[in-house]
Parts: C-alpha cells; structure tokens; sequence
C-alpha cells in the first residue's frame, strides 16, 4: 500500500522514509497515509 502511495503523489526516497517512519506502527487508512504523504511532499519538497 505505501509504494502504490508513494507513486501516486510522487515521493522521493527520502520522503518515502519519512512516512514510513510516521506510519509505522499506527494502523491508519488509506486515505490517512495518503494524506500524511502529500504534507511530507509539501513539507519537505527538497528531501532526496
């Protein structure tokens, strides 16, 4: 599920590692990871 998000709102490696820290062990929807992506992408914009 987290790589078809990533995909979907187009994350860097680094982005990628920051949701997976910020989901991990909490049980939150698709919708919620979804919307968790897209602050880290506007968030950290830069992060490789």
């Amino acid at each position: 599920m987290i790589d078809q998000v990533v995909r979907e709102v187009g994350l860097s490696r680094g982005q990628r590692r920051l949701l997976h820290d910020e989901i991990h062990g909490r049980r939150l929807t698709y919708r919620e990871i979804k919307t968790l992506a897209k602050d880290i992408l506007r968030e950290y914009p830069g992060r490789k």
